[in-house]
Parts: structure tokens; sequence; C-alpha cells
């Protein structure tokens, strides 16, 4: 699959299920083995510009019906927001990554 961000994303994810008993990710010429045992859903992160639209192969063992969620996030408060942002009171600064907007959205699996 191909991970489609916008020019504008600083970072991207997908948040894999457990139920697709995922077992490996190949990315960039990496292949991961997931751990035997896993017994969680899995998020693939890349906090890089650079990964808005890498193309990530998953192998999984489940033939159920599913769904994988895809994100990404933006540094920084939308033009939507420039009434709170000036609102705030000159003593106030950003912590840790300021202000970000994220957007979140899924893609259904069919079962096989």
């Amino acid at each position: 699959m191909a991970i489609g961000g916008s020019p504008q994303a600083d970072a991207t994810f997908v948040v894999v299920p457990k139920e697709m008993k995922l077992a490996s990710i190949d990315i960039r010429g990496e292949h991961l083995v997931v751990p035997k045992g896993n017994d969680s859903d899995t998020l693939l992160a890349c906090v890089s510009r650079d990964c808005a639209n890498v193309t990530v192969s998953l192998a999984y063992a489940s033939h159920a019906a599913s769904k994988l969620t895809f994100g990404e996030q933006r540094y920084g408060a939308p033009p939507s927001a420039a009434k709170l942002v000036a609102a705030r009171p000159k003593t106030a600064i950003p912590s840790q990554t300021g202000d970000v907007v994220v957007l979140v959205n899924d893609l259904a699996l069919e079962a096989k």
C-alpha cells in the first residue's frame, strides 16, 4: 500500500489492529518481523516529511474483515484557528510539539 500524505504532512502513521495478526512490515528495503506473542495494535509512525508518500507492505494472517487507520500530523495551527491563537496571552508558549493538526481516516478491508 502507498501512504498518500498531503504536502503539508510533517508526520504520518498507520494503525494495524491486533485482529489482523500482523506478521511483518516491509518499508524502504527493511523487513521488520513482529515479535512473537504480540497482543496489541501496531502503530507504524514516521515523524519525517519524507514519509508522506512511502510504500509499505504488510503481511498478516487474518482473513476476517478489518480496518486500517491512517493519519497525518501537521505542525502549527490551521488558518481557522487564528482567533484562538490571537486570544492567547503573550505569556503563553506552546509546549512540546506546540500546535498540531491530526487528520485521520480509515480503510475498510474486506474478508478474504
